[in-house]
């Protein structure tokens, strides 16, 4: 997490790749100052603007971090590489995503009473949509170093899956900001904040929810939204002491001879679930708490 700061800018990276490559974007991650409560989404080019490829999930395809292109803009200031800048108000910790065309905000009101979903087009810089999908009467506690808008979201095939912790999973329509399905029924005492971002794989979305109360990983089926399976950790951190069993890390999907595995660090261990039934793989027991990590 960030420092306690009350401004986000997310920054997009566009590259020019080799002839024989896609043109690539790589959004990194959040950097903060201190000065506002806005979000600035920046879109950079060397030279020009060239087509961006999906970015659909946090760090990219395949969780990787990696735009996989010859030449990537390392530099930004007002009068270089800025083809376009927007303010949006709000406060949000979450990654932007690439799909279809726009750029994919969640965010979130400072106190958490409001979540939204900002779309954005790529090429003019101008909001395609700004979709309220949930109002909160009374949101958990957040520190002022995390929002409640911390989880980058994912998309598929014209559809927006956003995650805002207990508070709100759901699947909206990319074209009209229409929601197709959604949950508040996953109970977690985040107690700091949300921070897990979701996962995509075949018809399944992810979610961890590694809370002050409560520990498990739960896979939806994306078409409903009805849970699939639920697998409680089951860890002994060893305290009663919610502080040391809380997480904030992003599942992984692995290949292991042939075969998926979702691979999801928590507080004080890491464990690998069959994506399709949920069964536990293996763990290991590696102490240290709030994991943040991906694998």
């Amino acid at each position: 997490m960030q420092g306690d700061r009350s401004k986000s800018s997310f920054v997009g990276g566009a590259s020019l790749g080799a002839q024989d490559r896609d043109n690539r974007v790589e959004v990194p991650p959040a950097i903060v100052d201190s000065t506002t409560m806005n979000m600035t989404l920046l879109i950079a080019a060397l030279g020009t603007l060239v087509p961006a490829q999906e970015w659909s999930q946090y760090r990219g395809p395949g969780g990787k971090g990696d735009a996989t292109a010859s030449t990537l803009v390392t530099s930004w200031s007002k009068d270089s590489n800025v083809v376009w800048h927007l303010p949006v108000p709000g406060k949000a910790w979450s990654s932007p995503i690439v799909h279809q065309g726009h750029a994919w905000l969640t965010n979130a009101t400072a106190d958490g009473k409001k979540l939204s979903l900002v779309k954005v087009d790529l090429k003019t810089g101008k909001i395609a949509g700004d979709f309220l999908l949930r109002e909160v009467a009374e949101p958990q506690f957040c520190i002022p170093y995390n929002s409640h808008a911390s989880c980058t979201p994912t998309a598929r095939d014209g559809k927006i899956y956003v995650h805002y912790g207990s508070a709100l999973t759901a699947c909206v329509e990319a074209d009209s900001g229409k929601v197709l399905w959604q949950r508040t029924d996953l109970p977690c005492n985040h107690h700091r904040g949300p921070g897990s971002s979701p996962l995509l794989w075949n018809d399944r979305l992810f979610l961890i929810y590694d809370g002050f109360d409560v520990q498990y990983v739960a896979a939806l089926d994306i078409a409903t939204g009805k849970t699939t399976w639920k697998a409680d950790r089951g860890i002994d951190y060893g305290t009663d002491n919610g502080d040391m069993k809380k997480a904030y890390a992003t599942p992984a999907l692995l290949e292991v001879d042939g075969k998926p595995q979702l691979v999801c660090p928590s507080a004080g261990s890491t464990i690998s679930y069959d994506p399709s039934s949920g069964k536990e793989i293996w763990r290991v027991k590696h102490g240290g708490m709030n994991a943040s990590s991906i694998p």
